[in-house]
């Protein structure tokens, strides 16, 4: 499997998990939607890296990979912020 400049974005909700697949110019070449695990720790990293392989095996490549996972702040902890990532 050859590696390129694929980059794979994730953006992980407390509903949905998204992943889009880009190509070294930007242009998005995959999309991906399912449903967040949200029982299990090790459902939900399961989840991720079947993505992850299955874009791997459709793009014939092994791609980049970038988190977002929104979040919002703690009035009580400055610093703290809850996250709506369920894992």
């Amino acid at each position: 499997m050859a590696t390129t400049e694929m980059r794979y974005g994730f953006d992980i909700g407390g509903t949905k998990i998204e992943m889009a697949a880009y190509d070294r110019r930007l242009n998005q070449v995959l999309l991906q939607r399912v449903r967040t695990p949200t029982g299990d720790y090790g459902e939900f990293v399961a989840c991720i890296t079947g993505l992850v392989e299955q874009a791997d095996r459709e793009l014939h490549t092994r791609g980049s990979i970038g988190i977002v996972c929104r979040g919002s702040p703690i009035p009580s902890a400055a610093a703290s912020w809850r996250s709506t990532c369920p894992a």
